[in-house]
């Protein structure tokens, strides 16, 4: 009975003793106080606007505020609005910090950028994207045919259209991967009015660059090219001896399939495929054709294919042999520029300007077949399909090649063949094969060659 007793003052004492521990909390603690707020950065225009936070918390109280006047704070249930006063500074962003508390939870901030201005002015430039290998690839990119209502910053038709072109002109490989060698500027161009002129109609539109459609069955574009380089002088990143590898993407505000890459002959020739080139772009979206005419496929074309890696046309247009004049000018671009690396004028792979890719089972596809450059004998290219045959975005063998080698020049790095071979990622191969009956397809227009640079003349302020 003496140890009953015992244990039963024994028991009393240890539930007093998690009783008093419930009631002070040391045994079951409290839940402890948390918070979360959805967003880290608001942006807002110059003009103002509001924006909304959703906020939560299991604490029983939360408050948000700011040391900045300019924004305003307006507390709900279980959000908050931002309001921010109009940013009358066109130079230079504001930026402010709000902090959420809730009880003991670790505060949040939340970082409000406010745009100097709502829209961009005529020159204004903007780096897009910086190098982060080697000493830097330069692109450039402005539009033509894009007015005043065009240039909100971040969501007006101009900057969309620019940054879209940059994405399409980085959207296969080699590109993809070596993105992180490229310099990418974008330069406002403001014109009075939104298109493009076409020749074969008399039609004329005010647009900065004048750009020009020859319209009917020709898909050739032209514009004013040495106004163009002036309007490059404006990035001050740039110096003169960066032209002579120029690249420049000049969208056009014009839903026509249409393209031409405008090339220049290099002043100084330094290997691998040197020359500066405007690759005149028009928007396409609407295009019905056999053959791949959207504004990517123009940009990969123009400005990937001829304008950047200096690779040939591999369309066949013509059942004939390639002219003798036309043969020897491709021969000479070819072996005193390092062009044209995707054709040549021998039957035989070895006798090829990428023989190197012979009897490797990873380029299997990678052989000889006759007809590129618009003509159907005389000349071969290196696989049955690629970009610069029907505007697949593919790129063949020896146009990755040439791609990667003229990038690892000008990011000042030296490469070799084996690398390349060791790096190269082959992409999908496209389904179909060349179309030889022209009655399927329109071809892009061939590149114009230029002989000299324009001399480098200052904007005007």
């Amino acid at each position: 009975m003496k140890t009953l007793k015992y244990r039963m003052i024994f028991l009393a004492a240890i539930s007093a003793m998690l009783l008093n521990a419930c009631i002070h909390g040391y045994y079951f603690p409290e839940e402890m106080d948390n918070l979360s707020v959805f967003v880290e950065e608001l942006e807002f225009e110059a003009g103002g606007e509001t924006q909304f936070v959703e906020v939560s918390t299991n604490a029983k109280s939360w408050t948000a505020g700011t040391k900045d006047t300019w924004i305003k704070i307006n507390l709900e249930e279980n959000k908050f609005s931002v309001k921010v006063d109009n940013h009358s500074d066109a130079k230079q962003d504001r930026i402010g910090i709000i902090t959420v508390k809730a009880g003991e939870a670790t505060p949040a901030t939340i970082t409000v950028t406010q745009l100097a201005t709502a829209f961009y002015v005529d020159r204004e430039v903007v780096k897009l994207q910086s190098a982060s290998a080697g000493k830097g690839v330069n692109i450039v990119l402005m539009g033509d045919g894009y007015t005043a209502n065009d240039m909100r910053k971040r969501s007006g038709k101009y900057e969309q259209d620019m940054r879209e072109a940059v994405d399409h002109f980085f959207s296969v490989q080699p590109f993809i991967r070596y993105r992180d060698h490229f310099n990418v500027y974008m330069v406002a161009a403001i014109s009075n009015r939104e298109g493009v002129s076409v020749k074969a109609t008399g039609k004329n539109v005010d647009t900065k660059f004048s750009a020009i459609w020859d319209g009917g069955n020709s898909t050739k574009l032209d514009c004013n090219k040495e106004l163009v380089f002036k309007y490059v002088d404006a990035i001050s990143e740039l110096s003169e001896t960066h032209y002579h590898d120029l690249t420049i993407i000049l969208p056009i505000n014009a839903d026509i399939y249409a393209g031409t890459c405008w090339m220049y002959y290099p002043d100084n020739y330094t290997g691998n495929g040197t020359g500066a080139s405007i690759a005149l772009c028009p928007v396409s979206r609407n295009y019905k054709g056999k053959i791949e005419g959207d504004f990517r496929s123009i940009v990969l074309h123009e400005a990937a294919g001829h304008g950047f890696a200096k690779l040939a046309d591999e369309y066949i247009v013509y059942s004939t042999t390639i002219p003798l004049t036309e043969k020897n000018l491709a021969v000479t671009q070819k072996t005193t520029y390092d062009w044209w690396e995707n054709v040549d004028f021998y039957s035989n792979i070895k006798n090829t300007s990428w023989s190197g890719f012979a009897g490797k089972a990873k380029y299997h596809m990678t052989s000889v077949y006759e007809g590129a450059d618009y003509y159907a004998k005389g000349i071969w290219r290196a696989e049955q399909n690629s970009c610069m045959n029907d505007n697949v975005a593919y790129f063949n063998a020896p146009s990755r090649w040439a791609q990667v080698k003229r990038i690892k020049k000008l990011a000042g790095m030296n490469y070799s063949f084996d690398q390349f071979l060791q790096e190269d990622v082959i992409p999908e191969y496209p389904k179909g094969t060349q179309t030889k009956n022209m009655e399927d397809f329109v071809p892009l227009a061939s590149p114009v060659f230029v002989q000299n640079l324009p001399e480098k003349l200052k904007v005007e302020n």
